[in-house]
């Protein structure tokens, strides 16, 4: 069996959805952020994950998977706020 003949095997396979851990994550501890326009992960199944969690913190992007990365410097200053407020009470983040 090749290497390629092996990927496509666990792909055809091997299924994770992260819904089946949800109920097992503390939504108290995740900042989620969800694409509007995602078609990687699409919005309705991020609202999914959402609604498993018990509804964490999130942030909603008009943006999809991979172009998400204009919005970097917002994503990374909501999560360094997130970061202080829910780990680190007494520390301070770059503005």
């Amino acid at each position: 069996m090749t290497r390629k003949e092996f990927q496509a095997e666990l792909k055809r396979d091997i299924k994770f959805d992260p819904c089946f851990l949800a109920s097992s994550i503390e939504p108290k501890k995740v900042l989620l952020i969800i694409g509007l326009c995602d078609t990687v992960v699409p919005t309705r199944t991020g609202r999914e994950l959402r609604r498993k969690m018990q509804y964490p913190e999130t942030i909603y992007i008009v943006s999809g998977h991979y172009t998400a990365l204009v919005y970097w410097y917002y994503i990374r200053w909501q999560a360094q706020k997130f970061i202080v407020k829910t780990w680190n009470k007494d520390a301070h983040y770059a503005h």
